[in-house]
């Protein structure tokens, strides 16, 4: 698989243990079963495993003149300490801790992916971009067929 479509590929197995990790937290399984504290614990590493494993096969970002693999380490350390939480919430039995550190876990796990899609290229469009606008450029009828301006 190339780059895209394995990080497209783990994003979308994330999201299959993040919709575990939010029917775990939800408040009728809670008061049900208790706080499934392995159950949790397995779907945050679980979550962590894709999110790492995709951040260690991003492109390389050095060459580039920005910020972005120092945002990228920064953000998955952020993941990890709302990982940790989420986990000691549900120890602690705190249902609605839990589904709040969920969130935070969530919302930091979307912050990843965002960082992570703005490092793989872009997939060629039809059409040029025009270098002033960079809206697609359209073609131009002229008497011997469509052209280019």
């Amino acid at each position: 698989m190339i780059a895209t479509e394995e990080t497209q590929e783990r994003r979308r197995r994330c999201g299959h243990h993040l919709a575990r990790l939010r029917m775990l937290a939800t408040p009728d399984h809670v008061l049900s079963s208790g706080c499934p504290v392995s159950e949790v614990e397995a779907g945050v590493r679980a979550v962590l495993q894709e999110v790492e494993a995709a951040h260690g096969a991003a492109p390389n970002a050095a060459d580039r003149l920005t910020p972005v693999p120092g945002i990228l380490a920064a953000r998955l350390e952020r993941l990890r300490v709302a990982a940790d939480d989420l986990v000691d919430a549900a120890t602690a039995g705190d249902a609605p801790g839990l589904r709040r550190r969920l969130w935070t876990f969530e919302s930091l796990t979307e912050a990843m992916w965002t960082v992570q899609a703005g490092l793989v290229p872009e997939t060629p469009r039809r059409g040029r971009r025009s270098p002033r606008s960079g809206r697609a450029e359209r073609p131009v009828r002229t008497a011997d067929g469509p052209s280019r301006r």
